[in-house]
């Protein structure tokens, strides 16, 4: 059965849930849950819903709704797929499609980001106004929901609504509606605003394309330094300079508020970005440098898309000035220095050599013109190292923590309010409890008290139903099997085998 509305365009997966609650008068959360996912468990998620493939089957079947076309067209997958690997963004797609559990957050850098994350939906107010009168109702517009974008291009600043993003009410669905979007008046459009948002639009609507390498981005970025003035040498970029046309371009509040305030710290994602990339960067770290370079006059003439075309044309490996110079080398020389070096290390070893006289020398010039054969020769050459932590005495640790857990056992064996008195409890008990269940293995006499002492599920049921008969009989109410269970917060259900046959056989004389 197909039950879900059909998408507008721009329309957010959140908002098409969120219209399918409205229109079947679907009051409880858990109801449009159990109607779309059959699972109760499934998160409201805004910019990457998972279980792509579910929602596809509830849309009609004569329309093109399939994962990939419901990932480019309704979430906001497209303004982090360009920056990402190419094989890395297959991988979330198809995370996308079935249940994430987060994992696609987490393998495209969002839950780790520095880019500050909106707190509450926005909303222009005319657009919406033009929704009702073109289609009867308010939607959820994807590109109003990215962060940085903060504006529509048309009418001004949008206006945050008062449904929050990370509330309690994690698996509900809100529509967009006049009680949650108010006809306030718009503030103007900022010219970061309007930047930010301009890229972004063209990233959403961008068909898929090739991903670039982090090779092609750090030459890309390379490259651009240099053609405008901002390199020194082959190697060394002015990154002042590169900081300071920044500021001049995007204010400092503006940058600070996104989370992309910038220091002089070598960590600073600016002076990261231009050099060797080693991990992806966001769409709004590429908008602003980009716009930097590209857009002085803030013409928007430059299209971000046609960068990452531009980019994924560039070579995939890179040369460095020592390989190119490498078939200038001296064959006789370098086969001197292999020979000096190979007599050294037979002799006294790797490390020993080359703290020789000469062993120095001979290393380096080996590693710069023949890394791979210096390399080779070296492994062969590697000794074994055992490491023998002899810090601790875990003999001795093992008799006093096990002393720790029997005087803890007595104390609590004759009362019946504990929780159930598993190995993990016992362990909270002890100082430093992961590391010494880490180091189990090494505790015998304490594994000998957890499988002789740890309480099973049946001994807890059997306490949890005693200490109940104990509660009731005190405060003189009827000791009925029903007001047993309950107050022991047990069902019919859930009992096992042993702790039925005590109810049963056991105590049935007294609980009747």
């Amino acid at each position: 059965m197909r039950i879900l509305p059909i998408p507008y365009p721009d329309e957010l997966i959140y908002s098409v849930i969120a219209r399918y609650g409205v229109h079947f008068g679907r009051t409880s959360p858990k109801a449009v849950l159990d109607d779309i996912f059959s699972d109760r468990k499934i998160i409201a998620t805004i910019d990457l819903p998972n279980q792509l493939s579910k929602i596809s089957n509830q849309l009609p079947a004569l329309t093109d709704f399939s994962e990939i076309n419901l990932a480019y067209k309704h979430t906001l997958f497209p303004i982090y797929a360009p920056f990402t690997l190419e094989s890395r963004k297959h991988k979330c797609l198809k995370l996308l499609s079935s249940r994430s559990q987060g994992s696609a957050h987490l393998m495209l850098g969002i839950s780790a980001s520095r880019v500050n994350k909106n707190i509450k939906l926005k909303y222009c107010p005319q657009c919406i106004d033009e929704q009702l009168q073109q289609y009867g109702e308010y939607y959820w517009k994807r590109s109003w929901q990215v962060t940085g974008a903060e504006c529509c291009l048309e009418h001004g600043m949008l206006i945050d609504s008062d449904i929050s993003i990370n509330t309690n009410h994690r698996h509900e669905y809100v529509a967009a509606s006049p009680v949650h979007c108010l006809m306030r008046p718009q503030a103007k459009a900022t010219q970061e605003a309007k930047t930010v948002t301009t890229q972004v639009n063209r990233l959403l609507q961008q068909l898929p394309i090739c991903s670039p390498t982090f090779t092609q981005w750090s030459l890309f970025y390379k490259q651009m330094a240099n053609n405008n003035g901002y390199a020194k040498g082959v190697y060394h970029v002015k990154h002042d300079e590169i900081k300071q046309l920044i500021l001049n371009r995007w204010s400092h509040y503006w940058l600070k508020k996104h989370g992309l305030e910038l220091n002089n710290k070598d960590t600073c994602w600016l002076k990261a970005i231009f050099r060797k990339h080693r991990k992806s960067f966001s769409y709004l770290e590429h908008i602003v440098v980009l716009s930097s370079f590209y857009d002085p006059d803030s013409n928007n003439k430059w299209d971000i898309c046609e960068v990452i075309n531009k980019i994924s044309n560039l070579p995939c490996a890179t040369t460095k000035p020592d390989e190119e110079n490498k078939n200038n080398i001296d064959i006789e020389t370098l086969k001197d220095h292999q020979n000096s070096w190979k007599a050294l290390v037979s002799k006294w070893g790797v490390k020993a050599s080359r703290h020789k006289e000469n062993g120095g020398a001979l290393y380096a010039y080996l590693y710069r013109n023949d890394k791979a054969w210096l390399l080779k020769l070296n492994k062969s050459y590697h000794l074994p190292h055992k490491t023998v932590n002899n810090r601790v005495n875990w003999r001795k640790r093992d008799r006093q923590l096990c002393k720790q857990l029997i005087t803890k056992s007595k104390i609590i064996e004759l009362q019946l309010e504990h929780p159930q008195l598993t190995r993990g409890w016992y362990l909270t008990q002890l100082p430093s409890p992961s590391n010494i269940e880490k180091h189990l293995d090494k505790l015998p006499l304490c594994n000998s008290f957890f499988q002789r002492y740890c309480e099973k599920t049946d001994d807890y049921q059997i306490r949890r139903i005693t200490r109940s008969i104990q509660i009731l009989r005190t405060e003189l109410i009827n000791t009925s099997r029903w007001r047993v269970l309950r107050k022991a917060g047990l069902s019919e259900e859930r009992l096992t085998s042993l702790a039925r046959h005590f109810l049963d056989h056991v105590i049935g004389d007294i609980i009747e």
